[in-house]
């Protein structure tokens, strides 16, 4: 699978952290609140994501201390699909270690890393990337029928970890994913 570059991700996910300015080109729109999501998009690759610290589902913060947890769509450019990226800033998931995902109490996915996520690839160390053919076919569908998508993941440090974010506003934000303006 070919997984997005280092100056992508560092462009769009890291500019989430930065206060918001009138777009200076078509290709650039946002930030943009869509219930807990929020939508940016910068030189033609966009992004929606939503935020999460240890006791549940937060804001997008411009300014201050960053979120715990984050979980992004990004569309590049002439991309007709979207990576789905976590992102446990400050820390990373255990190399090797299985990731569940819940929606809402029901388990839909133990994903390894052998086929169901791999670390972005020159990618910043603590992104992983879910498989598309899981994200897309499965994941996606039913996260726009919940309330909130729950990670559990062992962190590098060795220890069981949770992640909850809300998916109020997910699909809004896919329609403007689709077609930022």
């Amino acid at each position: 699978m070919r997984l997005p570059s280092r100056s992508v991700f560092a462009l769009v996910l890291s500019a989430l952290a930065l206060p918001a300015a009138p777009p200076a080109r078509a290709q650039e729109a946002g930030p943009r609140a869509f219930g807990d999501w929020t939508g940016l998009c910068l030189a033609g690759h966009c992004s929606l994501s939503a935020f999460a610290d240890a006791q549940g589902p937060v804001a997008f913060r411009p300014e201050g201390p960053q979120p715990a947890y984050r979980l992004s769509l990004l569309r590049r450019a002439g991309s007709s699909w979207d990576d789905l990226i976590f992102t446990p800033v400050g820390g990373s998931v255990l190399p090797g270690s299985l990731i569940g995902l819940r929606i809402d109490a029901t388990p839909v996915a133990r994903l390894d890393a052998a086929d169901g996520w791999n670390p972005v690839e020159d990618g910043a160390p603590n992104e992983a990337i879910f498989a598309p053919s899981i994200s897309q076919a499965d994941l996606l569908p039913r996260m726009r029928q919940g309330r909130a998508l729950i990670v559990d993941f062992t962190g590098d440090d060795g220890r069981a970890r949770q992640a909850r974010f809300s998916l109020s506003g997910l699909g809004a934000g896919e329609g403007w994913l689709a077609n930022p303006r």
